[in-house]
């Protein structure tokens, strides 16, 4: 009887101990998990952050408006109206005229 006893509480702490170790890997490969998808959010940034827009020379062809320009050219979720607003300011514009062969830098 006391083989099966012993063999009894081996089984028992064998049990244990691998259940033990289940936990460990499954902790491991969450913790792992969870720093790969971290990484990547970390490492790929939003677009605004990773897109740095650069000012843009336009020549104005004729029949373009700085509204058409502006819609063109405007960032996506941008209003076109708050666009238009800083391409008059980055150019120095009073009004909304230009003319064929005329420089406009856009934001």
């Amino acid at each position: 009887m006391t083989a099966i006893k012993t063999y009894a509480a081996f089984a028992s702490r064998r049990k244990k101990k691998e259940k033990h170790i289940r936990k460990i890997w499954r902790f491991s490969l969450a913790f792992a998990s969870w720093l790969l998808i971290a990484g990547g959010i970390v490492l790929s940034g939003s677009p605004a952050e990773s897109e740095v827009s650069q000012p843009v020379k336009v020549v104005v062809d004729s029949g373009d408006t700085l509204w058409t320009l502006a819609n063109i050219h405007a960032p996506c979720g941008m209003d076109v109206r708050d666009y238009l607003d800083e391409v008059l300011e980055k150019n120095e514009l009073t009004g909304v005229l230009i003319y064929p062969g005329q420089e406009i830098v856009l934001p």
